[in-house]
Order: C-alpha cells, then sequence, then structure tokens
C-alpha cells in the first residue's frame, strides 16, 4: 500500500516468490483453513444496518475486506494478469449479512460510498 495514494501494489503481489508462497501454505494448513472457512460462515448472520456507528462500520468492512482478500488468495490464488484480477474483484463474493458482495461492491460501494477513487 502506498500511504500517499492510497493504491495497492497489485503487481508486487502477484509476482511469483514471497506472496505467492505465503498464500499458498495458508491454503496448505489445512486444520486452520477449514476452521477459518467455518468461521468466516458467521458473517452471513451480520446486519449491517444495526451498525449505527458509520466508523465501527467502515472500520468492520474494511477489516473483512482485507482478510477474506488473503482468505481468496489462498483459496484461488492470486490473479496473474490485469485481466485476472479485474475478475477476480468481481467474480469472487463474501456473504454478508445474507447478501453476496463483490471485493468491488465491498470496496467501491460500502466503504467508499459510490465515490471516485483517488
Amino acid at each position: 500500500l502506498d500511504p500517499s495514494t492510497g493504491n495497492v501494489a497489485y503487481d508486487v503481489m502477484t509476482a511469483d516468490g514471497p506472496w505467492e508462497q505465503s498464500y499458498r501454505s495458508l491454503h496448505a494448513q489445512t486444520r486452520w483453513y477449514h476452521a477459518f472457512c467455518y468461521k468466516a460462515c458467521a458473517l452471513r448472520a451480520v446486519d449491517l444496518s444495526r451498525m449505527t456507528d458509520e466508523d465501527e462500520k467502515l472500520a468492520f468492512l474494511v477489516n473483512v475486506y482485507n482478510l477474506m482478500i488473503v482468505f481468496a488468495f489462498a483459496r484461488f490464488g492470486v490473479p496473474r494478469s490485469n485481466a485476472a484480477r479485474y475478475s477476480f474483484f468481481d467474480d469472487v463474493k463474501v456473504n454478508i449479512g445474507g447478501h453476496a458482495y463483490s471485493f468491488n461492491d465491498i470496496e467501491q460501494g460500502l466503504i467508499r460510498g459510490n465515490r471516485r477513487p483517488p
């Protein structure tokens, strides 16, 4: 993450090397991975409309987004091209409160409130 622009260096994350190996090792740790899958199902019961404190809701969504990105990289692998990256952020969904949100939905709609990216 570049703090001055808020942009994520996805090209670094997709390179063969420590990132890819780290994500593969997460998936390989079957016990941890299955426990996480089970616990992630609890997101289905979260009612975002009951979160009245906007800062709390934003913190929750940013944390879910970041955690689920790592989980999805471990599950599906790190996208290798721009086309695969666009597909990944549109096609991989997270069930929050019974609604299936793509990573783009979470980032652009819920976190940024459909505002333009920086």
